[in-house]
């Protein structure tokens, strides 16, 4: 089923603009990927396209910290990253001089490196997940033979398996895991048939079936799964110059056009929310505009999170926080830079009357934990800003006007790291870094 929806404002633009992460002597940031680890803190894989290397950021203390993985010739390209539950950083990635599969982990402050697949023209469009132990599975395209692989990491040996050889297939691949830590891939079908595709592992056994077609359709496919392990897609319609969306519900496929503006989509990244909604970050435009979209009661309505006329669009990522607070990473193919920016989101199945309401903390990062919230006063009279941690707890309510000595409700110091300003009721939030 194929459902053309309306659009409908929902979302905040930040008032500042997006913080830049590296590059600008050096061409950086293309093939990025992004994380959040446990405390929020964003992480960054990319491709160095002028030392051709591959790169790695971390913004744990505040600010950004970058540092080179992998130095080898033309290595780095075709990025995924996923972070452990102890912080650690593993991250897949091709090998264009020697055309492999290759895989990084930083364990205790050194990166280890190894070649996965050397079967061929392997390691293109590569996706990595990590199961509830921290064991990386990686999703990419073999180029040799068309075909969609999967590689999987137990008790230190790789395992890989032939997932889909039908006619040639496997490109734009991206990988989730469900709650049992089995995988789901989404991926394009090239010629002759050009759709979208979806495969997934139960017991053991690999099933595939075709999402979308005909058409060229399945482009810069990005996956995600709710909490009910059902999948969502987001891709690009090469045919029309739309994205789109599909998901599955009782093993039923629903398709619908997220954008039709011209040429858009040609990069896509999507995430589930804690309510079930999507939200896809793509590229929209001949004029490159880096856009982020939401369906929220079947109604998609999006945002401009960079514009044009630079190039931000061509590679972009996005992850959500525990408060469902979008984050963004992206390339300035204009600049030849790593871009990080946030959106703020409103919810709309509120009826409060602050819907669209914008705030922030001044300064942030807060060094000691002082910083002014800046909001409106009328905001401030219906029960002023509530601030939470990272565990959702709440940890003090203020009133209109006032500043955070950052102190929690009983006087005592709150620990550094990363917490959320509310307004009480709204899903609207905002971040703050407390730094000692």
């Amino acid at each position: 089923m194929l459902c053309l929806l309306p659009a409908l404002a929902f979302f905040t633009r930040p008032a500042h603009s997006a913080e830049f992460v590296d590059g600008l002597t050096d061409d950086v940031g293309l093939f990025n990927s992004i994380a959040l680890d446990s405390a929020g803190f964003p992480h960054c894989s990319y491709y160095d396209n002028t030392k051709q290397d591959l790169r790695y950021a971390s913004r744990e203390s505040g600010s950004w910290v970058t540092e080179p993985v992998d130095t080898l010739n033309k290595v780095g390209l075709h990025t995924s990253l996923a972070i452990d539950g102890t912080g650690n950083p593993h991250i897949s990635y091709f090998y264009d001089a020697t055309d492999n599969l290759r895989y990084a982990v930083k364990i205790a402050g050194v990166w280890a490196l190894e070649t996965v697949d050397v079967a061929g023209n392997v390691g293109f469009n590569t996706s990595i997940a990590l199961d509830g132990s921290g064991h990386p599975r990686i999703s990419y395209h073999d180029a040799s033979k068309g075909d969609l692989k999967f590689a999987e990491k137990n008790a230190g040996v790789w395992s890989i398996v032939t997932v889909d050889s039908l006619q040639t297939t496997g490109s734009y691949t991206s990988l989730a895991l469900n709650s049992a830590g089995e995988p789901s891939i989404s991926y394009h079908s090239g010629f002759p048939s050009r759709n979208l595709r979806f495969a997934t592992r139960s017991g053991g056994a690999w099933t595939t079936e075709t999402v979308d077609a005909p058409g060229t359709v399945g482009l810069y496919t990005s996956l995600a799964l709710d909490a009910a392990g059902e999948p969502h897609i987001s891709y690009y319609d090469a045919t029309n110059g739309w994205t789109r969306y599909a998901f599955r519900d009782a093993g039923a496929w629903t398709i619908e056009v997220v954008d039709s503006a011209s040429a858009a989509g040609s990069t896509t990244s999507i995430a589930i929310d804690a309510n079930g909604a999507p939200l896809i970050l793509y590229k929209s435009g001949t004029t490159p505009t880096l856009r982020l979209a939401r369906r929220l009661n079947q109604i998609w309505s999006s945002v401009v999170v960079e514009p044009g006329p630079h190039d931000s669009g061509t590679y972009g990522s996005l992850a959500l926080d525990a408060f469902d607070s979008p984050h963004i990473a992206f390339y300035d193919g204009t600049e030849g830079a790593l871009y990080y920016s946030t959106v703020v989101v409103t919810s709309t199945a509120s009826a409060s009357p602050f819907s669209g309401i914008t705030f922030e903390a001044r300064p942030n990062p807060a060094v000691g934990g002082r910083t002014t919230i800046v909001f409106p006063q009328a905001a401030g009279r219906a029960g002023g800003v509530e601030i939470y941690d990272l565990r959702g707890r709440l940890v003090r309510t203020l009133g209109s006007g006032a500043s955070w000595e950052g102190r929690d409700d009983a006087g005592r110091q709150v620990p550094a790291g990363a917490y959320f300003i509310r307004l009480p009721g709204r899903t609207e939030t905002r971040k703050i870094l407390v730094l000692r």
